[in-house]
Formats: C-alpha cells, structure tokens, sequence
C-alpha cells in the first residue's frame, strides 16, 4: 500500500503513540485500532510541522466484540479513564453500534473503519506481535495528500452526503491545517 512505510515511520518516531499503542493492548480488546482523527492528527501535524500532542484530542479506539454487553464496555473505557486520566478516551465497540447511527458500526474492524464519513480518518493502526499493522480500505493517499473526500458509503448516500458536508463545517479542519482540501464529491 503506498504511504504505509511512511505511516509506520511517522507513528515509531512518536514515542507518545507507540505508548499509547502499548497502553491498547494491555486491555486485550478484540479486533482493535486506534484510528480515526487520532492518526489523521498525527499525519497532518507532523506534515505540516505543527507540535502534536495526543492529549489535544480524543484518542479513537475501535474494536469489534459482538459477544461483550454494553455494561462490559462502560466498565473497559471507565478503567482506561481512571488508570489514563490524562486522555479523553474515545473507545467503542463497533458490533455493539447501531447501523443507524451515524458512529463506525460492523461485525468487525475492517467494516466498522470502511463505515467512518472520510477517507482520509478512515485508517486504522494496531499492534500485532508487537509490529505495526494497518487498515486502510480507502488507502493512505488522501490522508498524506490533505486531501479530504467523502467515503464510498457517504458518497452513495445522499442523506450521508449531507452529514458530511456538515461535519466538515463544523469541523474546520483548514482554519488549524489551511493545508488541507476538502471535496464533497
């Protein structure tokens, strides 16, 4: 996959998302990733030379266990928070997620990160023996472009379609990387 060495050398020379990698695996989620705006924000930061800090922002965890409860997972991400505080986490177990709802969703990794509105967040990085592994069903070009556009999924729904272009707006991601390109198509 192009860009996939530039990632693995982006995350090893970031000593706070390699602990935070190892910190993931202490919990022995099933099919797991820290993804999302978590790797998308290290990406662009270190492209642009801007400091990176993961503390800024969520750290994106998704991981896929359709036969954990819904009480199994208030208590992980309680445990994480209390042992972690120092990090607002965003953990979610993808199975447990409604297809209707506008969050990563699927049975398993690969489906709940294909389910994320842009291309460019819908990266998926996870340690496995301890070496890097990555999910990237829509590549690593956007990403490392500044490019963003809409998935597939939001692309082939209107009403999807929409929901991006509002999270775009709302986020502004080009007022802290004016680097950065959005498409809506």
């Amino acid at each position: 996959m192009e860009y996939e060495q530039d990632l693995i050398s982006l995350i090893k020379e970031t000593p706070e998302l390699t602990s935070l990698l190892e910190i993931i695996s202490t919990f022995k989620l099933s099919n797991w990733a820290l993804c999302a705006g978590t790797i998308r924000n290290l990406i662009w930061s270190q492209l642009s030379y801007r400091p990176y800090s993961a503390i800024k922002n969520n750290i994106d965890i998704l991981y896929s266990n359709s036969s954990e409860s819904y009480e199994h997972l208030l208590t992980t991400r309680a445990l994480i928070t209390q042992k972690y505080p120092n990090y607002l986490w965003n953990l979610q177990n993808t199975a447990l997620t409604s297809t209707n709802g506008r969050e990563p969703h699927g049975k398993d990794l690969l489906t709940a990160i294909s389910t994320i509105p842009e291309n460019c967040s819908a990266v998926g990085v996870y340690l496995e023996n301890n070496k890097l592994q990555i999910i990237a069903p829509y590549g690593l070009k956007d990403l490392f472009k500044f490019e963003v556009h809409p998935s597939p999924l939001f692309m082939a729904d209107p009403k999807k379609l929409q929901f991006y272009r509002r999270r775009m707006l709302r986020k502004n991601w080009p007022a802290l990387w004016p680097e950065v390109l959005i498409f809506d198509d």
